[in-house]
């Protein structure tokens, strides 16, 4: 009997609040928020193409393995024909400084 005394008391409660205009209040409430998520959603789905692009001008793909690697991580690096290569070991380095254009032709037919 207390129980449902207590859970009528608690109905009540919460229709006097909502018909007092607390459903309108909550209803402007809840639009705001929705409207800041959805802005924060925009935002932030901006700043992570920024740092796709950033991320893909960083990258670069080593022409003798074709191993991807970051500009910054390169073992070395080395200029022909105008263009700069970049090297994930070593090894790489030299073998494309002993044939260059052993590499440099396999790219341009890659990307054909």
């Amino acid at each position: 009997m207390r129980a449902l005394f207590l859970v009528l008391i608690l109905m009540l409660a919460v229709g006097l609040t909502l018909g007092c205009g607390g459903g309108e209040q909550q209803a402007d409430t809840q639009a705001e928020q929705e409207q800041a998520m959805q802005q924060a959603g925009q935002d932030t789905m901006a700043h992570g193409m920024e740092g796709t692009m950033e991320m893909a001008e960083d990258m670069v793909v080593d022409p003798v393995c074709g191993m991807k690697i970051k500009k910054a991580d390169a073992y070395g690096s080395m200029e022909y024909q105008g263009k700069t290569y970049y090297f994930c070991m070593e090894a790489d380095q030299k073998a494309f400084e002993a044939d260059p254009d052993k590499y440099v032709s396999a790219e341009a037919a890659a990307k054909e």
